[in-house]
């Protein structure tokens, strides 16, 4: 159509064109052809595909980090135990990388944290250890490991003598002997 006679500014109005691009095509068309020519176009359009999806993917990004700072909001002035726990119970719905980026916390640090969180054995050795303490204390430190065990297997706990002596040992719990 540019080779018509109708004039390139005309052409460049009626198809709501930059000025001077229909000039710069036929300029390319002549030098290089019809076959280079769409192979240029294609490549500045698989270009602008590239551009665009990242932007499309940043745009996402930046998507997500809002949504986690929503989420978080009400945890970003506690501790860091409280932000910690946050990033524990949402796993599974973001990415570690992002939620630790986004709320400045070092993403070792947290592992490490998670990986020392008590499981049921621990929690259950901390309780029959917190029973023993009580016993202990509340028999002005007259009771040893047998009655100690004795006290705890009538509350119901499944634990051996050789367990509480173990447990006071730990604690550094002795009783005091009558001369």
């Amino acid at each position: 159509m540019s080779y018509g006679n109708k004039s390139i500014i005309k052409l460049e109005k009626e198809f709501c064109l930059y000025r001077g691009l229909l000039t710069d095509w036929r300029q390319k068309h002549e030098k290089w052809g019809n076959d280079n020519f769409k192979a240029e176009y294609f490549s500045r359009l698989r270009l602008e595909k590239g551009k665009i999806q990242e932007l499309e993917k940043k745009i996402k990004h930046m998507d997500e980090k809002f949504l986690i700072l929503k989420a978080a909001g009400r945890y970003l002035n506690k501790e860091a135990a409280v932000l910690l726990n946050f990033i524990l119970k949402n796993e599974k719905e973001y990415s570690i990388r992002l939620m630790c980026n986004v709320l400045n916390i070092n993403r070792s640090f947290y592992h490490k944290w998670k990986r020392n969180i008590p499981n049921k054995t621990q929690k259950l050795k901390a309780l029959r250890q917190q029973k023993i303490k009580e016993a202990f204390f509340n028999s002005q430190q007259r009771y040893g490991a047998l009655r100690i065990a004795a006290m705890l297997q009538n509350e119901g706990f499944v634990i051996s003598l050789t367990t509480v002596k173990r447990y006071m040992k730990e604690l550094g719990l002795q009783c005091n002997l009558k001369k």
